[in-house]
């Protein structure tokens, strides 16, 4: 009688060891998913920043662009000239 109660612990604890195995490996395998699926969206975020960054700088260049043509406009003596008679006629119009 000792000997099958001991027989049914062996069993019972391969049992147990076989259950513990499976789901250790169900749990690895969940988790090797969900860093692959987080590896996948830091890739997809880190286009998307490097978008908008190239996004920005094209904008602040068309900006800086732009103001330096506004300061040229300004400087241009002969622009001031063309600005300046154009005040006076519509000073004299209004």
């Amino acid at each position: 009688m000792g000997t099958t109660n001991k027989d049914e612990h062996k069993v019972e604890l391969r049992n147990l060891i076989e259950k513990f195995e499976s789901q250790t490996a169900e749990a690895n395998n969940e988790h090797k998913a969900e860093v692959r699926k987080l590896n996948s969206r830091v890739e997809i975020l880190t286009k998307e920043k490097e978008l908008q960054k190239e996004q920005y700088e094209s904008q602040i260049a068309e900006l800086d662009s732009t103001i330096r043509g506004i300061e040229f406009r300004k400087s241009d003596p002969g622009n001031r000239q063309k600005r300046t008679g154009t005040l006076v006629e519509t000073l004299k119009t209004s």
